[in-house]
């Protein structure tokens, strides 16, 4: 009789609690990097499982958010994207991303962290103009303010854009071929330019000592949280991908 009492009492709580569950948003969400060509796709699988889930209230009004990370070397691609994408699945997503983690990015901090030679290595956030901290859910990119998550898909394309004195740089991503839908991003801190002759900078690595050039590596992950009113209680996280490789130099 008591171990009855006590196994009802057990699932009063969970009905009156709610019992959490997991929700998999990786067949509702298609994202597709083109690194080769400096642009990824995002939109909607609308018969996907979960995908009803963005439209009817239960995934935040920021989601999906995208968040953008870079390094610098002085190579074509990056020795190490595999290593970063594996310790994001690591540090961030989790197993199939079902059970990942927010990100708080702050001030002048790496967010992937990899050690290669006894060297710490680290991709780190991109950042507009006077940003100190990128929060979640918003994280980089924000749907509904950014762009519209949908069953169109949204292309972001990565370009360098020279500033006045033609040896400084900034990232432009341009949102569905449209110049005037642009923004501009800096280094991880301090409204950093990218250069082509760096002073010595941590997010500048150099792999080959007989290349000069150095090349810009975009790495992009999608996030989807839940809003108040989910009947799901984790964050999801796609892997973490390399979505552009861009040289810095004058054209």
């Amino acid at each position: 009789m008591k171990k009855f009492i006590a196994l009802s009492i057990i699932l009063l709580f969970f009905i009156s609690c709610g019992i959490p569950s997991i929700r998999d948003f990786s067949s509702a969400i298609s994202f597709n990097n083109q690194y080769n060509y400096s642009y990824f796709t995002l939109s909607l699988n609308s018969g996907a499982t979960n995908a009803n889930y963005f439209t009817n209230g239960q995934i935040n009004n920021s989601s999906p958010a995208v968040l953008l990370l870079y390094t610098i070397t002085n190579q074509s691609t990056d020795y190490y994207s595999n290593s970063f994408i594996s310790q994001f699945k690591s540090d961030y997503r989790g197993s199939n991303g079902v059970n990942g983690i927010p990100i708080t990015i702050r001030d002048d901090s790496g967010i992937v962290e990899i050690t290669k030679n006894n060297e710490k290595l680290f991709l780190y956030p991109l950042k507009e103009e006077n940003i100190q901290y990128i929060t979640h859910p918003r994280y980089t990119i924000e749907n509904h303010v950014d762009y519209t998550f949908s069953t169109t898909p949204t292309k972001f394309a990565f370009s360098l854009s020279p500033l006045e004195d033609k040896n400084e740089f900034l990232v432009k991503m341009t949102i569905n071929d449209n110049e005037d839908n642009s923004r501009y991003f800096y280094r991880y801190k301090n409204n950093l330019t990218f250069r082509e002759n760096p002073d010595s900078n941590p997010d500048y690595r150099k792999d080959n000592d007989d290349k000069d050039e150095y090349v810009i590596h975009i790495f992009a992950a999608v996030n989807v949280t839940k809003s108040l009113a989910s009947d799901f209680s984790n964050d999801y996280w796609t892997d973490l991908k390399n979505i552009a490789n861009i040289e810095i130099k004058n054209n």
